[in-house]
Parts: structure tokens; C-alpha cells; sequence
């Protein structure tokens, strides 16, 4: 067995050193711990903001696209894509932690 020096034997490496950092808060979750950490990791915010830029676009959407003629799938399809999205956009926000100071 190889150790190079100045490396603790009893701390994990690779693969199970970045899961143990990701998944540190989240040894015991419950809907309490849960809801906390999304509000610690402003996924409210992100929820909020990404929900109401999506309407103003299906709005806009489809205010335009009636009044060029267009075909309704089109609303759909976008509508399909901005939910997709949200699931995207939630998923980044909690895995980044994004923060005014960008940490």
C-alpha cells in the first residue's frame, strides 16, 4: 500500500470524496430539512422567478402567434419545452447553490 505524504488514510477519495461533499447536508432528510435546504439553496427564488418569465412568454406567445394565424401546436410545444426547462432550471439552482455572492 502507497500513501503519499501528507494524506489522511481515513478520509474517501475520487468519486465517494465528491459525493460525501455534495450530499453532506443531507443525511437525515425530512420534509422540514427538506423545504429548509431549498430555501437555504434559493430554489424558491429560481421557482418564482423561472414561473413567471415562463407565463409572460406564453403570453406573449401566444398574443403573437394569433394574431399571425399560426398554428395552436406551437403554444404547446412551448409550453412543453418551458416545463422541461423548469425541471432543468430547479435542478441547477439547487446543485450550485447560486448566491449573490456567487458562491
Amino acid at each position: 500500500m502507497h500513501f503519499e505524504i501528507g494524506m489522511k488514510t481515513d478520509e474517501p477519495h475520487g468519486y465517494l470524496a465528491l459525493k460525501t461533499r455534495v450530499w453532506h447536508n443531507t443525511k437525515s432528510m425530512d420534509a422540514k430539512t427538506f423545504f429548509r435546504e431549498l430555501k437555504r439553496r434559493n430554489v424558491y427564488k429560481v421557482a418564482a422567478a423561472y414561473a413567471v418569465i415562463a407565463w409572460l412568454l406564453i403570453e406573449v406567445a401566444s398574443v403573437w402567434l394569433h394574431i399571425n394565424e399560426a398554428r395552436t401546436s406551437v403554444i404547446k410545444v412551448l409550453a412543453v419545452l418551458l416545463a422541461l426547462g423548469f425541471v432543468v432550471a430547479l435542478f441547477i439552482s439547487w446543485a450550485f447553490e447560486a448566491t449573490p455572492q456567487g458562491g
